[in-house]
């Protein structure tokens, strides 16, 4: 964030009344930032004020310090407080609290409004006021039973999409099957009960920090159920009518404890909230299972914040995100971290990506010209529920509806069966549901061009229309009078005078500072209030006119807001349909994404043969990694990979020279198959794999208390206990968080494990060329080499992957591009 984008520091009424309040609030932890609302600017304070300063706007210049004490005070002008609530909630995963004064009379304050990653509350509507979308949302609530054999209960609520998800399972001590569900669901904050004595309890902390997703703890009270029928009673109020049952949750206690935890924690026992939410059970067998490494080492999605500048291609979702809706954003990300392993869904995905792959002039019209005019209808949907709408969230809804059925001529122009069942088919009946609504609205309101403001057709109420009717005649009343004084000033209406009108003071006219003269003379002008703008003035008459005026547009506002009341309760009841519309969009959009994906890569693309796991192959050809492919300045070397009778390669060769994205590549070709996506190779022939785990180098999230190593093994030990005979594991560089001889035992001993026990499809890359000799004992493992060439003492990278293990070592040759100390260099080479 700009440092500038704080005001000058601003001076404050009964400063020292301030100061007492905030020195005698509660501490707070750290990850907690409180704003004091000023009005017009927002103000924080010691701790806050510092670490905002330094880690968001990068300077301490802006600090002033107040008071006796010298505390740190930073001032943040109205124009940037919701960049800054983005950047500390959305991207910080810290929590807010937001304190104003309960009336300028007094020093009181009070809290106004709290929110965190989970639980945006009344701030959500501000920081998603331009779209804002994020691959991570909702709140994930945990709790555990038992210490080896462990049984955890979960739920979460995703408030975006008003779904929520309860489900309890087994586990190990090593939570591996909690850690899988927590990447697919992407919570922005998990909430646990406090003083878990658990010995798992470290675990949990560590894949939650390591997802980047706020940890809050919460009274073990708020877990607690006193009676399951009292609770699911609870729980169904907030659903929606089409919704799933609730007999699940009588065998689900756990579940639903966690759940109970979640709706206390939400706040949802108000009846704003009731019918709103869809239930569903959690069900993760229908998707790929991925460790939290996978996330991150794949690069999945983006740790570095873009600012909406030119589109950078550093993660999977950058590459594929051509998204012009921001649903369809939110819906891409949850199809990255749910990759599907029902073949028919996945061929159906397919299906429709190559369809518009094929159909050019369909594809651009759709996507250049249409899907960029839908606005969020999902959130759009809830602010209809919830009766928070406005009348220009109405007209927004039914331009969108109109914009669907374009869609659906084009999407029918198609004449494809995939498309009319997946897309045509659902549009035309939800489109057809919406058409009262469409009715509804063009009935009562309309759309100023001018003014850029949507109001109530003031005949549809007879009420208005009466007062509508007094207004007009006074307007007319008001240009005589304005014509009338421009005459006997002898100023010109529209040069250097103007006549103006507005709600809280009437008609008035307007001259400019140079024209000013001829006012002095006149008796019978009374100047109201001379600004930078020009003077502004009026007559006894036009004063007179402004009384009448003034009273009849307040009664007109007032039937208008009883109109504008009864317009939003009606239209809630179409909220469940315009959802409905929001997500066949944002599907749509997606796949659109993908097929643009495709077309516009500078390599080609080619649609991936799916099979089933019986059949026991990957065979890859001329794979690349499309992320480091759209940001090299060169032309990237793809290569092969072939699994079926060897499912375990030992990939060795000199660093630098190609082997992490070599075995990144193939990570990301089976991801992005499973999802429905085209992939980056020449042909592709993919078995279903169930989980995709991943083991890259040493670990830049540590957990205090773990060692680099400790880290190593338990992120290993978790592969070991989760992988199959159907799944992709890679790893990178194993046994270097310990001796060498102790490193290369593991990394035997593990290697041997994974290829004649698990039998899982797995890439080793390694620098222990000793392992190679692994191949001569066990049929099942290979050897590949990423091939470099020494010409002259010249270490020259090849990058292409050959069969059989590397011949030599290039270390030296590695540490002479680094520009490594000449005279160490050769006393190694005397070693």
């Amino acid at each position: 964030m700009d440092s500038n984008s704080t005001e000058k520091q601003i001076d404050i009424a009964n400063e020292s009344g301030f100061l007492r309040f905030y020195s005698e609030l509660e501490a707070k932890i750290d990850t907690t930032i409180r704003f004091f609302d000023f009005g017009d600017f927002h103000i924080v304070l010691g701790s806050d004020a510092e670490y905002i300063s330094e880690f968001i706007l990068k300077t301490k210049s802006r600090i002033r310090h107040r008071g006796s004490s010298k505390i740190p005070s930073l001032t943040i002008s109205s124009t940037t407080f919701t960049s800054l609530l983005k950047e500390i909630i959305l991207t910080r995963s810290y929590r807010v609290e937001i304190y104003e004064k309960k009336n300028e009379k007094t020093d009181e304050w009070f809290l106004k409004t709290k929110a965190s990653p989970g639980d945006l509350g009344d701030l959500e509507e501000i920081i998603y006021s331009d779209g804002e979308s994020s691959s991570a949302r909702g709140l994930l609530a945990v709790i555990i039973n038992g210490s080896d054999d462990v049984h955890v209960g979960l739920s979460f609520i995703d408030s975006i999409d008003e779904t929520i998800r309860v489900g309890e399972f087994d586990d190990n001590q090593y939570l591996t099957n909690f850690e899988a569900i927590l990447v697919q669901l992407g919570p922005r904050e998990c909430i646990l009960p406090q003083d878990n004595k658990l010995t798992c309890f470290k675990r949990l902390q560590s894949i939650i920090n390591s997802n980047n997703v706020l940890l809050t703890t919460v009274k073990p009270q708020e877990f607690k159920i006193n009676d399951v029928n009292d609770e699911i009673k609870v729980v169904e109020k907030l659903l929606r009518k089409e919704t799933n049952g609730t007999d699940f949750l009588e065998k689900c206690k756990l579940g639903l404890s966690a759940l109970s935890a979640s709706v206390n924690f939400l706040r949802l026992k108000h009846s704003l909230h009731f019918g709103q939410y869809k239930l569903e059970s959690l069900d993760t067998s229908s998707f790929v299972r991925l460790d939290s490494s996978a996330i991150s080492s794949l690069n999945l999605f983006s740790t570095i914040k873009n600012n909406g500048q030119q589109k950078t291609i550093d993660s999977v979702f950058a590459l594929l995100n051509f998204c012009k809706t921001s649903a369809g954003q939110r819906l891409l990300a949850q199809w990255i971290r749910q990759p599907l392993t029902d073949i028919n869904r996945i061929e159906e995905r397919l299906n429709l990506v190559e369809c518009f792959v094929k159909n050019v002039e369909q594809r651009q019209i759709i996507h250049e010209d249409l899907l960029r005019r839908i606005p969020d209808l999902i959130r759009l949907a809830k602010k209809l529920h919830c009766k928070r709408a406005s009348l220009s969230n109405c007209f927004s809804i039914m331009k969108a509806i109109e914009c669907a059925g374009k869609i659906v001529t084009k999407l029918e122009s198609l004449n494809d069966k995939v498309i009319a069942a997946v897309f045509v088919g659902p549009f035309n009946k939800v489109i057809k549901r919406l058409s009262a609504f469409q009715k509804f609205i063009k009935e009562r309101i309309w759309f100023d061009e001018l003014s850029k403001t949507v109001t109530v057709i003031p005949t549809y109420n007879s009420s208005l229309q009466s007062e509508n009717k007094k207004i007009i005649d006074i307007e007319e009343k008001a240009k005589a009078i304005i014509k009338r004084i421009a005459r006997d000033l002898g100023l010109e209406l529209g040069k250097g005078l103007k006549d103006e009108c507005d709600d809280s003071t009437g008609f008035f006219l307007r001259v400019t500072k140079k024209e000013e003269r001829a006012l002095r003379t006149k008796n019978y002008i009374t100047v109201k209030n001379p600004k930078k703008d020009g003077v502004r003035f009026v007559n006894e008459d036009l004063e007179d006119l402004n009384k009448s005026y003034l009273a009849c547009r307040k009664r007109y506002n007032a039937h208008e807001k009883e109109v504008v009341t009864e317009i939003i309760a009606t239209a809630a009841s179409y909220s469940d349909d315009v959802r409905q519309l929001g997500f066949i969009l944002s599907t749509l959009d997606v796949i659109v994404s993908l097929s643009i994906t495709t077309v516009q890569s500078a390599m080609q693309f080619t649609r991936p043969k799916v099979v089933s796991n019986q059949f026991g192959k990957i065979v890859l050809e001329q794979v690349r990694h499309p992320c480091v492919e759209a940001k090299s300045s060169v032309s990237f070397i793809p290569n092969d990979i072939e699994f079926d009778e060897k499912k375990f390669f030992l990939v060795t060769g000199p660093n630098m020279g190609g082997k992490s994205t070599y075995i990144r590549s193939v990570g990301i070709c089976v991801l992005l198959a499973q999802m429905g996506s085209f992939v980056p190779a020449k042909s592709a022939t993919i078995s279903v794999v169930d989980g995709i785990y991943t083991r890259i180098g040493a670990s830049d999230k540590q957990i205090k208390g773990y060692s680099t190593f400790m880290m190593e093994m338990i992120e290993t030990t978790s592969i070991l206990r989760s992988a199959t005979k159907n799944s992709l594991v890679i790893i990178d560089e194993l046994g270097r968080g310990t001796s060498t001889y102790e490193g290369f035992g593991l990394a035997w001993a593990i290697s041997r494990f994974i290829a004649s026990d698990i039998k899982a499809f797995c890439l080793f890359a390694t620098h222990f060329h000793e392992l190679t000799k692994l191949s001569n004992e066990l049929p099942s493992i290979g050897n590949l080499h990423v091939s470099a060439l020494t010409t002259d003492g010249t270490l020259t990278f090849l990058y292409e992957v050959k069969k059989g293990s590397c011949d030599q070592s290039f270390g030296i040759h590695v540490a002479e591009l680094a520009s490594f100390p000449k005279h160490m260099l050769e006393s190694n080479a005397e070693i």
